[in-house]
């Protein structure tokens, strides 16, 4: 069991029933993706780097591409999300679409693409 399934595991029913479908679609999106470790959050892993983690918040949940870029042009185009630099916030009442999840991993995977392959 890897440290993302392990970190679900542990979590309430209504929370885990919440975020499992998140985790199950990044992994389809970028079947490479590994579960570890980033920025001591249980993550999904692309080339080594972070590509996506979820997190249960004292207001409802986050979700971390780890690039305050895809952050910033994600909420530029969607505009009435609660984010910060590098998270975007969701609720239970307001799940944060599949479409917008599905358009986050996208970029997150660009982005590693694009910061790993300008180091060639």
């Amino acid at each position: 069991m890897g440290a993302v399934e392990e970190w679900l595991g542990s979590l309430q029913a209504e929370s885990r029933a919440l975020l499992r479908p998140y985790v199950e679609r990044a992994k389809a999106l970028v079947p490479d993706a590994e579960e570890g470790v980033s920025y001591a959050m249980p993550a999904l892993l692309y080339r080594g780097r972070g590509l996506v983690a979820l997190a249960v918040t004292k207001g409802g949940y986050s979700v971390y591409p780890f690039s305050g870029v895809v952050v910033g042009s994600l909420m530029a185009e969607h505009p009435g999300w609660d984010h910060t630099k590098g998270a975007i916030h969701f609720t239970a009442e307001r799940p944060l679409p599949g479409e917008l999840f599905d358009e986050l991993v996208r970029r997150a995977k660009g982005d590693v693409d694009r910061r790993l392959n300008r180091r060639r």
